[in-house]
């Protein structure tokens, strides 16, 4: 660590209780003498402090088959564009999905040597989006997934990350 002096320049990154990270720049702008020497920085304005949700598992693109069952019984099969170990998304033609609501999903796992697992959970529509050729990507994040469940897809993620680089 080195000293600070009046004006350095500094980058600060904080992390809040879920998760999400922010970072803005700041400058020093004095220093008080307590237990401790105290900095006095400026304070940003809210729109100059930038914000990043990382992710806590590994997320790979990739087009798996996924059986789905909405809150009314309609079942269906998607495949989906990218899976991790906190969710899955896919795109749909569908217009009754929405945010918040909650679907039963058996995604499908094909593994380098050869063999297939099942992986079901529940979970939650996060966020959709309106793609340009009029179809709705839906992003879920798990709600209800026992840890054999998400490991599976860990297990997966990982393989997969494996092939990637080694192309």
């Amino acid at each position: 660590l080195r000293k600070l002096h009046f004006g350095d320049e500094l980058s600060v990154k904080y992390i809040q209780e879920d998760g999400k990270t922010h970072y803005f720049i700041t400058h020093v702008l004095g220093f008080e003498q307590d237990n401790l020497r105290l900095v006095r920085l400026h304070k940003p304005l809210p729109d100059e402090i930038s914000s990043v949700q990382r992710r806590s598992y590994l997320r790979v693109q990739s087009k798996l088959e996924m059986a789905v069952q909405n809150e009314y019984g309609d079942r269906f099969v998607v495949q989906t564009i990218d899976v991790g170990g906190g969710g899955v998304s896919f795109d749909t033609g569908r217009k009754d999905l929405s945010a918040g609501q909650q679907l039963t999903c058996w995604l499908l796992l094909p593994y380098q040597n050869g063999t297939r697992e099942h992986a079901d959970f529940k979970a939650e529509i996060v966020r959709t989006v309106l793609l340009e050729n009029g179809r709705q990507q839906i992003m879920l994040a798990y709600k209800a997934i026992t840890d054999m469940e998400r490991q599976k897809i860990i297990k997966y993620c990982f393989e997969q990350q494996l092939v990637f680089r080694d192309k």
